[in-house]
């Protein structure tokens, strides 16, 4: 008869659930399952914090609740990441991306100090906006 084996975890370690916990020390994250560590990262790297714990979440060892909760972010963050587990796998978390160039916004007073200028403006009016409701976005001439 198969003996179960109990979660026990090194001291320090806190508790994501009954079998899966996640130490920090020097540095680094060390995810323990039941008394086994089974993946290490830095304190600083985002990106493989995102994948892992996408990566328990999609295996069933946790759920997106769970992990909102150990590390304190939102369950939103959390299932957005998973979602790019789901879609993309583990490269959807390494490769790099194309970000759009955005532009400069000016509220109120700089963006009158604009006026006469050679810029293209353009007003948008927003709901529940304080400074007189209009956001200008702007584009500079580069001629």
């Amino acid at each position: 008869m198969p003996q179960i084996q109990l979660p026990i975890f090194p001291a320090g370690t806190e508790e994501i659930n009954r079998n899966v916990g996640v130490h920090c020390k020097d540095g680094k994250v060390v995810y323990v399952h039941g008394h086994l560590p089974v993946y290490q990262h830095k304190t600083s790297n985002l990106k493989q914090f995102r994948f892992f714990t996408s990566q328990m979440i999609d295996t069933g060892a946790v759920k997106t609740g769970e992990v909102a909760k150990a590390f304190g972010v939102t369950l939103a963050t959390v299932t957005r990441y998973w979602k790019v587990y789901r879609e993309e796998g583990p490269e959807g978390f390494f490769q790099q991306r194309q970000r759009a160039e955005r532009l400069p916004l000016l509220v109120g007073d700089d963006a009158d100090a604009l006026a006469g200028k050679s810029v293209k403006a353009r007003c948008m009016r927003l709901r529940n906006f304080d400074a007189a409701g209009w956001i200008v976005e702007i584009e500079l001439d580069h001629a």
